[in-house]
């Protein structure tokens, strides 16, 4: 029996320092405190095991770099350029387009059937400024007049 570096109290120790309810609740604070993050956009405190950012839109706003005025995408890229990211829908996991995304959030709706384009030619920018609404065949035939047919 030795006094507990905590509660000051004569109990049995638990590796020397702590007693076995002190060190419970020490490890339960720890754990809560871990758990909690601060979002880096909004500074909105949030419970989150993997993910700093409280929402999509503060997600988009942190992971991008400002270049020649796009807002290119910093986290996972697809194979074509595109930036993506994980998203739970109905309990599924769902790889979500970035660009898309930053439309829904700062513009408005997709309609259905209809493709998000880029104005300025970069698949990794989500610059909600750079983003339109168009259909497939109009999406080609900007593709077309940009001269970028040939090189997709």
């Amino acid at each position: 029996m030795n006094i507990c570096l905590r509660c000051f109290e004569m109990k049995e120790m638990y590796h020397g320092r702590d007693c076995l309810e002190c060190r419970t609740k020490y490890l339960k604070v720890k754990r809560q405190e871990k758990e909690r993050k601060t979002c880096p956009i909004c500074k909105t405190e949030h419970n989150s095991y993997l993910c700093i950012e409280c929402s999509d839109k503060c997600k988009i706003l942190n992971r991008h770099k400002k270049v020649n005025g796009c807002w290119e995408w910093q986290g996972k890229l697809s194979k074509d350029g595109y930036g993506s990211f994980k998203e739970t829908i109905n309990g599924v996991k769902t790889e979500i387009r970035a660009h898309r995304r930053s439309y829904e959030l700062f513009k408005g709706k997709i309609p259905e059937g209809l493709s998000v384009c880029h104005r300025c030619d970069n698949p990794s920018c989500c610059n909600p400024e750079h983003l339109w609404i168009g259909t497939p065949f109009e999406n080609t035939q900007d593709c077309i007049k940009k001269g970028r047919f040939l090189n997709a």
